[in-house]
């Protein structure tokens, strides 16, 4: 949870202009989703680097930089981990369909 930013990339629609490439790309979503079909190479794994390795609760400074104090917040395994692996499902399939 407190990490580095990553910047943001200045396109936000991959597929502007492209309503067919957008329509197949949510119809391969869905289908990996019903399908729980989910890619390797994200790590999540087992036998993937940084298998396991995600906190459950991190300390997050909350108020001035000075003045300010640590509060622990805590997200459950059952709350991230539906995220994680909709957004591996999603990286993986817009990077297919940018090598096809």
């Amino acid at each position: 949870m407190k990490h580095t930013p990553v910047a943001i990339p200045r396109i936000q629609d991959p597929f502007a202009g492209q309503d067919d490439r957008r329509a197949i790309f949510w119809e391969r979503l869905a289908y990996a989703a019903s399908a729980d079909i989910l890619p390797s190479g994200y790590g999540h794994h087992r036998g993937e680097e940084g298998y396991g390795q995600w906190a459950n609760s991190e300390k997050v400074t909350v108020g001035k930089r000075r003045r300010g104090h640590e509060m622990k917040v805590t997200l459950s395994k059952g709350i991230w981990e539906p995220r994680v692996k909709a957004w591996i499902m999603a990286v993986d399939g817009l990077s297919q369909m940018r090598l096809s």
